[in-house]
């Protein structure tokens, strides 16, 4: 079995989404249409497709919904099925999702899709209010999934670890400063030097944690 990531370009994939689009016809019956608007495969940068005895036998792709992967396309004929491929593809979406700094997947099922939303749940996945388009579609059920939990502040620089020893310098310094005769004018370092420099290689939503203030206590560095 293989599993390649590609773009919704492939025409495996285009193939898959037809034999998809027949099926959730059947299913959805009259309220088809409302749901195929939202499945339009234009410009998918990030698809799976399966590939067994060279032959394709299931696919997936996700899109950025405000700050979060949609997991959307998610197929397998029905004479692949309980084979692990769904399986398969959820967790190479995933994988892809966490390399370009997604922390949490979600997507839109049918209640009546009783196999998808077992399959769902048996890989992590948790309802949670329908979002978006579906906020009042009540045959909608939404789902999410936690990929990584953010330990302070998710680094994206390939030197981490000297970003982490750049936050662990501003804890302490930032204790120092607070000690300086009770004037925030004085400061032993330009603070500002390495907030830019956290600003720049992380993605917290401050310049550096809100862990980080004058009350913090952290123990200086050893004299080597």
């Amino acid at each position: 079995m293989q599993i390649i990531r590609t773009t919704s370009e492939n025409p495996d994939f285009l193939q898959l989404v037809k034999e998809l689009d027949c099926y959730l016809a059947t299913r959805n019956g009259e309220s088809d249409a409302f749901f195929a608007q939202f499945n339009k495969v234009d410009l998918l940068q990030h698809v799976v497709v399966v590939y067994q005895d060279k032959q394709a036998v299931g696919c997936g792709a996700m899109k950025d919904q405000e700050g979060k992967m949609e997991l959307k396309r998610m197929f397998v004929p029905e004479k692949f099925r309980n084979q692990g491929i769904a399986s398969k593809i959820l967790k190479e979406l995933e994988s892809w999702a966490k390399e370009i700094g997604y922390n949490r997947t979600i997507l839109e099922t049918g209640k009546h899709m009783e196999d998808a939303v077992g399959l769902y749940q048996k890989n992590g996945y948790q309802i949670i209010l329908n979002y978006g388009q579906y906020a009042d579609v009540e045959s909608s059920v939404c789902m999410e999934k936690i990929l990584q939990k953010k330990r302070g502040c998710l680094l994206r620089h390939p030197l981490s670890f000297y970003t982490n020893y750049a936050f662990s310098l501003l804890k302490y310094f930032s204790l120092i400063n607070s000690k300086t005769m009770g004037n925030t004018e004085t400061k032993i370092i330009p603070m500002t030097i390495l907030e830019k420099f956290l600003a720049t290689h992380s993605i917290c939503p401050k310049k550096y944690p809100a862990s980080v203030t004058p009350n913090t206590q952290m123990r200086p560095p050893k004299k080597l």
